[in-house]
């Protein structure tokens, strides 16, 4: 199970890089008369830096503002994305001096995917993002996602809304080629009908990526001994979140399929392994992905996916079971 995997926690080992250093420093472009903020018009241009980012408040020397870029932030989280290599959107706070900045410490840097899980540990309350002199700055959480945020300076009090910059995420992570638990070449030489698959997606606003939950299957995938005696056809649930997905059921094939609905008449079952988020791990009802065999006088007929998101509403999908499986009988 998730819960018991040997992946480092997400966010345990996190690692947050931004292009320009977390000490406090001064800090000037080369051609200061084409500046503003410590960047030259190219960085500027290159970085996707927007001077006219609405988040911003007068401080003595200048103006505490959250600059936004959207090519500017390479973050680097473990086995979530994939930092220096793809450069992202997200918005730092900077007190800004005309051409120079100053560069603040503190917990100063927001992306998409940071800020949705600050709110999703948080749940409802505030995160500091900066507490230095006579500046302030607070992310406001309620019901797991983020509402506003704060900036204070100079007797001055300031509320913004979230940038838009803020709520798209990022590209995902992926191991090249990776689907729901899959290589290429598992893919091939398990002979996935990828195209016949069923899948549900939704979003989740306390969760780094997109949910992504199927039922798959293969015309060779597997090979129970016991009721054949090469390998055929067999289905299974199976999630696409992280760097490459994972099963979360048992493989269903004819005879194990014959097993679910023993007995059944006109109900489903549940086969699937519960869902644990990778930055949650420890802490259940965070969300769910369950996949249902429904059965009929006590025949396997479809599968049932839900994803039930912390936040956000639930996405299901029926499908029927691929005749094509259901004909591969054993022939021992």
């Amino acid at each position: 199970m998730d819960r018991y995997s040997s992946e480092v926690t997400l966010f345990t080992s996190l690692t947050l890089i931004a292009s320009f250093g977390i000490a406090m420093s001064i800090t000037t472009p080369t051609h200061a008369e084409d500046a503003w903020c410590g960047w030259s018009n190219t960085e500027i241009q290159e970085s996707g830096i927007n001077q006219n980012s609405s988040c911003r408040i007068d401080t003595a020397k200048g103006e505490l503002v959250l600059v936004e870029g959207t090519k500017k932030y390479n973050v680097g989280i473990t086995n979530w994305f994939s930092g220096a290599e793809n450069p992202h959107a997200g918005a730092q706070l900077n007190e800004c001096r005309g051409p120079k900045r100053k560069v603040l410490s503190g917990d100063t840097l927001l992306t998409a995917p940071k800020m949705r899980w600050i709110c999703s540990k948080l749940k409802s309350g505030d995160h500091i993002m900066l507490d230095k002199k006579s500046m302030k700055a607070t992310l406001h959480c309620d019901q797991y996602v983020a509402q506003n945020i704060t900036l204070e300076a100079e007797g001055q009090t300031k509320t913004c809304t979230i940038p838009p910059i803020l709520q798209e995420l990022p590209a995902h992570l992926k191991k090249a080629n990776s689907w729901y638990g899959l290589t290429q070449d598992d893919m091939e030489k398990k002979q996935i009908q990828r195209d016949s698959s069923c899948e549900v997606t939704t979003d989740d606003q306390t969760y780094p990526e997109k949910l992504q939950f199927a039922f798959i299957w293969g015309k060779s995938s597997c090979h129970a001994l016991n009721y054949y005696s090469d390998k055929h056809s067999c289905g299974w649930f199976a999630h696409n979140q992280r760097l490459s997905g994972k099963r979360k059921s048992d493989y269903l094939y004819v005879p194990k399929l014959a097993e679910v609905c023993k007995g059944k008449a006109n109900e489903e079952v549940l086969v699937t392994e519960p869902f644990w988020r990778k930055d949650h791990k420890s802490t259940p009802g965070m969300g769910e992905m369950n996949g249902y065999v429904q059965c009929e006088n006590g025949q396997a007929k479809n599968v049932r996916l839900e994803v039930k998101p912390l936040v956000g509403e639930m996405a299901a999908k029926t499908c029927a079971i691929p005749q094509a499986l259901l004909d591969d009988k054993p022939d021992i």
